[in-house]
């Protein structure tokens, strides 16, 4: 797929999903990484993309569109190097 297209949707897919949260704001989990979280902070993930919100009495507002590298180990070993 071409870069600028699977970007377009990307970015469509994110802002369907953060649209969503009005209807059901804690259908995600509290983000446990944001610092001193007052219990009105969740995130959800698109792809390699981690959404943060925070929700408010009257708006929910979108912190951060944070990209993601994963690094996957199966078994001891990475992709690019081997554990010792």
């Amino acid at each position: 797929m071409d870069s600028v297209p699977a970007a377009k949707k990307v970015k469509s897919e994110i802002i369907k999903a953060s649209k969503k949260l009005n209807l059901y704001p804690e259908k995600y989990q509290l983000d446990e990484y944001y610092p001193n979280n007052p219990v009105n902070i969740g995130r959800f993930f698109r792809w390699s993309y981690r959404i943060i919100y925070q929700v408010n009495d009257e708006t929910i507002d979108i912190l951060i569109t944070e990209f993601l590298l994963f690094h996957y180990v199966y078994w001891g070993r990475s992709a690019d190097y081997h554990f010792d």
